[in-house]
């Protein structure tokens, strides 16, 4: 079921990130996609199954915005492997099966403001090679 969820969410988003938000507003580029990417991955943890889906996300935004074979799913594959390494390092545990606190809140908005940054930031250098 949270697959299905997380196909229509990503749907949702690629229409928003590719047609009504640059419409309205005018944005070339936005991180609304990146995020959906990642955010599931620090959600759920770097299982195989969401790191597939967030592989299969990436092509399809991919093939969407006309990008090169690998462009985004490099970038998401070195993201979550760095998820990865700093959720066994710090021994954090996933929210999925955990109730909802403060703390963890501002942690995981914390966390996924630095996993964007380095996202997007290796994305920005894959663009400009």
């Amino acid at each position: 079921m949270i697959e299905i969820k997380l196909f229509i969410i990503f749907v949702v988003v690629l229409f928003l990130d590719g047609l009504v938000l640059p419409a309205f507003f005018g944005f070339t580029s936005s991180f609304l996609s990146l995020l959906v990417l990642i955010v599931p991955i620090l959600y759920m943890g770097s299982t195989r199954q969401s790191v597939a889906y967030g592989l299969l996300f990436s092509f399809i935004s991919e093939s969407l915005r006309g990008l090169n074979f690998g462009d985004i799913a490099i970038p998401f594959l070195f993201t979550v492997t760095v998820i990865y390494l700093t959720q066994r390092f710090l021994e954090i545990k996933y929210t999925y099966d955990t109730r909802f606190s403060l703390s963890k809140s501002a942690l995981i908005a914390f966390m996924s403001v630095v996993f964007i940054y380095v996202f997007s930031s290796i994305f920005k250098q894959g663009i400009n090679l």
